[in-house]
């Protein structure tokens, strides 16, 4: 294959392509010899001129036409040789290196996080009853499943065949034409569908946000100190809200070209304590966080709707467009710092077919792309913004609760920009030493001497500042 800078078939690789082509082809083996011929006519491809090249391909073509079945292998063939050939080429999603590779079996990957346990006391007097009590593991567990079937189509004629072996250069154009088509359409959803997974993320608060003022000095002081940050376990910056922590090799950071254009390399390099070579390799590098209109349009058409296996149109229950305000408060991220483990991204079924349609004289070609998209809600994510602010949290539940129960509150969180809806919990008043309430807001009376009442507290872990509390009485039965 001769490889250029442009991208695209230059003109030996039709000889090339068609001799690949032949010689992998069983059905063609009595073309072998007259393209054996054509090519020894020829000192050295590199070197012939135009005219040389296209007689040596004019030969073949007439050999491969002659017979239907002989064009009709020749197209059914070219799809495989063509498609590993001139990938090569073509343009590639930058962010496929962050694929989990290829899921072989079944269409669900287990994704299981166990947190870590609190210490109890030494106490010889109940020993044996600890012994044989059942220690239940904080075990957590999601699901990711295929929910992308899609397939890229694309049709040649006889008239675009018979074409091809006209010109020294036919047979790449009209390769080039199919194989492009396809891959790069399906390389550039792949693009989108991963920007939206890091959008949808940030946007539904999964992720811990950031807001970064100043200079790019400043904004790469902050990035440094986030970096060092996640290799502390924490539970501020995931989903999950669990214990969760993320060493300097396995930390990626996403930017824009902007933002990428003005940092400081160096200084980031040592502060993920990497050279400066490795760190390069932990850089990804997007157009913009937010979306163009035409963008926007083609996630619709991706997402919005789906089918099931009896052919039925569905709405995708999955899919949140993205809506005017949510696009501004995206152009507003310069980088998110995430997990390597954070996209969950899984090829299934990647396979190009073809069928003859006799009736028009065409064949189509179909490059199915099944996958598995979704993210991790154990692992660590951070937004950095030029703006984000947490305005106000609203303490949502019961107003009262009695002896023995067990009641949930939820926390609601307003701000401006991008933002973290997290909080932490706590109980303040006379009574809050006979109530405990966990990390996910669930209160709970644990003893009965408890008349009067308390406040349930949510306060913002962006901003410690604000918060929001809800009087709840305790009352007895």
């Amino acid at each position: 294959m001769v490889k250029n800078t442009s991208g695209k078939l230059v003109n030996t690789d039709s000889l090339k392509i068609t001799a690949a082509v032949v010689n992998s082809t069983p059905e063609l083996a009595s073309v072998v010899p007259v393209m054996k011929t054509a090519l020894d006519g020829l000192a050295d491809t590199q070197k012939s001129t135009p005219a040389e090249l296209q007689k040596a391909v004019n030969t073949i073509g007439s050999a491969i036409m002659a017979f239907p079945e002989r064009y009709n292998a020749f197209i059914g063939t070219i799809n495989r040789i063509a498609f590993t050939t001139v990938t090569a080429l073509l343009y590639e999603n930058p962010f496929a290196f962050m694929k989990k590779g290829l899921l072989e079996y079944g269409e669900t990957v287990q994704e299981i996080f166990i947190g870590l346990i609190n210490a109890l006391e030494y106490a010889p007097a109940q020993a044996a009853s600890i012994e044989l009590s059942y220690k239940k593991p904080n075990v957590m567990e999601t699901f990711h499943t295929v929910n992308f079937y899609k397939h890229y189509d694309v049709s040649v004629s006889y008239v675009e065949l018979q074409r091809a072996f006209v010109t020294y250069d036919g047979v790449g154009s009209m390769v080039d034409n199919i194989i492009r088509t396809m891959y790069t359409s399906a390389e550039r959803d792949e693009f989108l569908m991963t920007k939206y997974l890091v959008a949808r993320a940030v946007l539904d608060h999964k992720v811990g946000t950031v807001e970064v003022t100043g200079n790019q000095t400043d904004y790469t002081r902050t990035i440094k100190e986030y970096a060092n940050n996640l290799t502390f376990i924490d539970s501020a910056y995931n989903a999950a809200g669990v214990d969760s922590v993320t060493p300097f090799d396995r930390q990626y950071l996403m930017t824009t070209s902007k933002f990428n254009a003005a940092m400081n390399v160096d200084v980031l390099a040592a502060a993920f304590n990497m050279e400066k070579v490795e760190f390069a390799g932990h850089v990804i590098l997007t157009n913009r966080f937010s979306f163009t209109a035409r963008e926007l349009a083609v996630l619709d058409g991706l997402l919005s709707v789906s089918h099931d296996f009896n052919g039925y149109r569905i709405d995708n229950p999955y899919y949140k467009k993205i809506t005017p305000e949510e696009n501004a408060a995206l152009d507003e991220i310069v980088a998110v710092h995430m997990d390597e483990r954070f996209l969950q991204i899984y090829d299934v079924f990647r396979e190009t077919m073809d069928t003859k349609v006799s009736a028009g004289a065409f064949w189509n070609y179909f490059y199915h792309v099944w996958s598995v998209w979704s993210t991790s809600p154990f692992v660590n994510v951070v937004a950095y913004t030029t703006n984000s602010d947490v305005t106000n949290v609203t303490v949502n539940g019961d107003a009262s609760i009695t002896l023995g129960e067990s009641k949930q509150y939820t926390a609601t969180v307003t701000g401006d920009g991008v933002y973290s809806d997290k909080v932490e919990w706590s109980v303040e008043g006379a009574g809050a030493a006979n109530v405990t309430i966990d990390s996910s807001g669930k209160l709970a009376q644990i003893t009965k001497d408890s008349n009067g009442s308390i406040d349930v507290k949510a306060t913002s872990i962006q901003n410690p500042a604000i918060s929001g509390t809800k009087t709840v009485t305790i009352e007895t039965v």
